[in-house]
């Protein structure tokens, strides 16, 4: 015992001397050049003080003011004007700010380490116990707090951040390691401790107005975990430190916001579960996780409710990326916590999640909070949540259709209320679907692999759908009649104009996949049809009939696809000669053009005999037509030539 304490107090006393080797040099340093600054200081005074005793006054009483001289013209005083010289750096700034802060606060990071690795000495070599090291860094941290404290006394304000820094971080050590890592306190009597030391810490951050002071106190904080890695796996400990962190960072943030301390404590406590997970995590550790996930979530959403919206203050540009930051972690983590065992409910997950942030969005209406901003964020989440419902539960066909009949809600509710914030978000989301519904469903692999109803199967009915939904959402806004070349008219017809393109795509993929398809499998087909007396035919025959089979799907397809593309480009000079929308005219005589192109360098190189003779008669019959309608509908024409001669005369 009494070796024990022996070695305890010649420990404290090495450790003594090596932060006094340290700390005296570097607070001698930091002294001589606050005196120099206040030297000059001084000198700039009195020189000031010399000057203005040695001006003479403007004009004495009883004296004759000198007359006036004439002033010299514009243009010779410009001349013998002097040029300014260019400042030169200001290096005496430069050289304060190396000198000052960093150099200081390298000399209090090489003092922790010079701490660590002398404890490390003693502790490899046995001579001081768990309850010594502790207590040492008890000691050594509570000193450096209270230096701090007599430097900020004194005015000596950055030595007194790096030292109450360094005391804090050594606090934060000692505490963590008497739970975590020696187990000398069980968990429950070691929170209210630790809980004590961050408030300790974020009170000396915010009495001192140093937001160093709170950067410090994060970063000490989260590498804690990391610099007192063990075998043993104290999850429940490690979160609940976490929790307890992240509190107090949350409550410091309610009257101090500062920039960088909040993101840095939730990015880097997710990061450091990451790290734990990756390495420890088994499901049998699954409550603890999803707990501990809530904690935070519940935190940093009620710190953006209690701040933002109860406060009515506008959110600035690192609370929206951490509003984002929060909910795409809690996403993240939520996924791959649950999607192996609870797979089917991941879809009720994000519906709750859309819920949460839903109810966000109108509290911040309902306090009439001044930020659109952040309620366009509520809502932008909310809606992301939502449309992660469908890629987890749905179909991939089906996934597009849930966009864009998410997308025309909002498109429609945006026209209702005026917001363009909605009406943004809801063009995003159509855009989205249109997007999944071309590059993915339709390009990635064959949309048909077996014999199908055109339309209703799989692909068609949705992707028709997509369409539908886009059309739907043009004719919604041509009955607010936008003002034409505002971008509300530009984009009104760029969502319609696609919604057509994307229906003439998807109905020529289901008309020429339903015969390419079929003959793909004629052989099957064929032999299926055939009776007993015909199977029974020498192969050679067989083979032929099957290889006519297929020709003729084949034929058929390049008419039928000539015959659709005449009919849709009819009806699209008909509609838009009925609604006056002259892009819909000129894409139905595009495409009337097309089908020509098509009919006279393809289908007369490609088919022949009756085939032939249908696609060219389809092409003239839904040609006259075109033209019987715009000889019956002239008169809308009319207005129109007539406002076109007018402007060129104009």
């Amino acid at each position: 015992m009494l070796d024990a304490l022996v070695a305890v107090v010649a420990g404290l006393c090495m450790l003594a001397v090596a932060v006094a080797l340290l700390a005296l040099p570097v607070i001698a340093l930091l002294q001589t050049a606050q005196l120099k600054d206040r030297l000059r200081e001084l000198e700039r005074e009195v020189n000031h003080l010399r000057l203005e005793k040695s001006t003479p006054n403007d004009s004495i009483e009883g004296e004759e003011a000198p007359a006036t001289e004439q002033a010299p013209p514009r243009e010779h005083r410009r001349q013998h004007k002097p040029h300014p010289r260019p400042r030169s750096p200001d290096w005496t700034k430069l050289e304060s700010w190396l000198g000052v802060r960093l150099l200081g606060w390298a000399a209090v990071i090489l003092l922790l380490f010079t701490a660590a690795f002398f404890l490390k000495v003693l502790f490899d070599r046995g001579l001081i116990g768990e309850l010594g090291r502790i207590m040492i860094g008890i000691g050594v941290g509570s000193g450096l707090a209270v230096l701090g404290w007599v430097c900020h006394r004194r005015g000596q304000w950055i030595f007194s951040q790096m030292l109450t820094s360094g005391g804090i971080i050594i606090l934060y050590l000692s505490m963590y390691a008497t739970f975590g890592f020696y187990d000398l306190l069980p968990q429950t009597r070691a929170a209210p401790f630790l809980m004590i030391l961050v408030a300790e810490a974020l009170l000396l951050a915010a009495l001192y107005q140093a937001p160093a002071i709170a950067i410090m106190a994060v970063v000490g904080g989260l590498l804690n975990p990391i610099l007192l890695h063990t075998e043993r796996d104290q999850y429940v400990g490690l979160f609940s430190y976490l929790v307890i962190l992240n509190a107090g960072v949350v409550v410091l943030s309610l009257f101090r916001r500062w920039w960088i301390v909040t993101t840095l404590a939730i990015a880097g406590t997710h990061g450091l579960f990451w790290l734990w997970y990756f390495e420890r995590y088994h499901p049998g550790k699954l409550d603890a996780c999803v707990a501990f996930h809530l904690a935070l979530f519940a935190l940093y959403l009620g710190q953006t409710i209690f701040v933002n919206a109860w406060r009515r203050t506008r959110i600035n540009v690192e609370e929206a990326i951490r509003l984002l930051l929060v909910a795409g972690a809690a996403a993240n983590a939520g996924y791959w916590l649950l999607d192996d065992r609870y797979h089917l409910w991941m879809g009720t997950f994000a519906v709750g999640m859309a819920i949460v942030y839903a109810l966000q969005a109108w509290l911040v209406s309902r306090l009439h909070a001044p930020d659109e901003t952040l309620l366009f964020l509520s809502l932008a989440v909310s809606m992301a949540f939502l449309a992660a419902v469908f890629p987890l539960q749905a179909d991939a066909a089906w996934i597009a259709v849930g966009w864009a009949a998410q997308g025309l809600a909002l498109w429609w509710f945006g026209l209702r209320v005026h917001s363009t914030f909605l009406y943004a978000l809801g063009a995003a989301f159509l855009a989205l679907a249109l997007g999944r519904l071309l590059l993915v469903d339709t390009l990635t692999g064959s949309p048909h692999i077996d014999p199908f109803i055109p339309i209703l199967n799989r692909y068609g009915l949705p992707a028709v759908l997509v369409a539908f939904s886009l059309i739907a959402a043009a004719l919604l806004q041509r009955h607010t009649h936008p003002a034409p070349d505002t971008p509300e008219f530009v984009i009104m017809r760029l969502i319609g104009l696609s919604g057509v393109v994307a229906l003439w795509i998807v109905l020529s993929i289901e008309t020429y996949d339903f015969f390419v398809v079929r003959s793909n499998l004629a052989s099957p087909v064929v032999l299926s049809n055939l009776t007993l007396e015909e199977r029974e035919l020498p192969r050679a025959v067989l083979q032929d009939r099957f290889a006519q089979w297929d020709a003729d799907l084949r034929l058929t397809a390049q008419m039928s696809l000539s015959v659709l593309w005449a009919i849709i480009a009819l009806v699209l000079v008909a509609f838009g000669l009925r609604l006056q929308h002259r892009p819909l005219r000129w894409l139905g005589l595009g495409l009337f053009a097309l089908t020509l192109g098509k009919v006279m360098l393809v289908d007369t190189d490609r088919l022949h005999g009756m085939y032939r003779v249908g696609a060219f008669f389809a092409l003239s019959l839904m040609m006259g037509a075109g033209a019987w309608t715009y000889q019956r509908l002239r008169h809308v024409m009319a207005p129109v030539a007539a406002e076109d001669e007018h402007e060129s005369a104009a």
